[in-house]
């Protein structure tokens, strides 16, 4: 599934925000569409349920970043990734519920495959603002959501980018949803979500576009899982892989 250590978050926000260097996380494979129909918010049914309300206490981070096409056009990005919910709770439910009300038809969106693999599922909220000219066709920006492919993006301009893997193409403000889980099938421990290979942020998947003012931050609930201890600081993502 799709990616210096540090030893406090200080040491972290330092060394993200000394600047961003594009580079393609090593899991990220050349753009390939020809087996995986574009998913956009044109062609999204209109839902029938609706999304689970998180609070802002219960952010475990925030990165931002700022995006640029080859063309110049550029975004302006943030993700806020919320704590985890069991796969076997309410607020679990209500997140499936609302995936199948807007087709989407992805791992995290099936709940025999989260309850087989005792998944914990992860909410980010995803925000990206166009501050310059139109974002081309065929480019886009890869958010690491953390489990790798086993993730979706609704309710935002995305199409793949490599298998299932979805990119954001444009400006818009929707989701994230990923499934934590171990390979084995044991139980995720809610308050460890962090001690996997996983990372969070954003990439510079496509040739010719960039990221820069890279400002990640943990918060004290984030900062409480014992995973975040073996974090590195990336491009524009951070985390437990490469």
């Amino acid at each position: 599934m799709s990616v210096a250590r540090i030893a406090t978050i200080a040491v972290l926000a330092v060394g993200a925000l000394a600047g961003c260097v594009p580079s393609t996380p090593a899991s990220v494979d050349s753009p390939d569409t020809s087996n995986t129909p574009q998913a956009t918010e044109s062609s999204a049914p209109t839902p029938t349920a609706s999304m689970p309300a998180f609070a802002d206490d219960q952010i475990v981070l925030t990165i931002s970043a700022t995006a640029t096409a080859p063309n110049g056009a550029s975004l302006d990005l943030v993700m806020q990734t919320y704590y985890p919910v069991a796969a076997d709770s309410p607020e679990a439910a209500q997140i499936q519920d609302y995936l199948a009300s807007v087709g989407n038809v992805s791992d995290v969106a099936d709940p025999a495959f989260t309850e087989a693999k005792n998944a914990i599922i992860q909410v980010t909220k995803l925000t990206a603002t166009a501050t310059s000219g139109s974002w081309p066709a065929g480019s886009g920006v890869l958010p690491m959501l953390g489990p790798g492919a086993t993730d979706t993006i609704i309710d935002m301009p995305a199409g793949p980018i490599s298998g299932n893997r979805l990119s954001l193409t444009g400006a818009g403000n929707g989701f994230g949803v990923a499934a934590i889980y171990n390979d084995d099938g044991s139980p995720v421990d809610l308050a460890n979500w962090a001690n996997r290979f996983t990372s969070y942020g954003f990439a510079d998947a496509f040739a010719g576009s960039r990221l820069t003012n890279c400002a990640p931050a943990l918060t004290a609930l984030g900062s409480g899982s014992p995973g975040v201890g073996g974090w590195s600081s990336h491009n524009c993502y951070f985390g437990r892989g490469d």
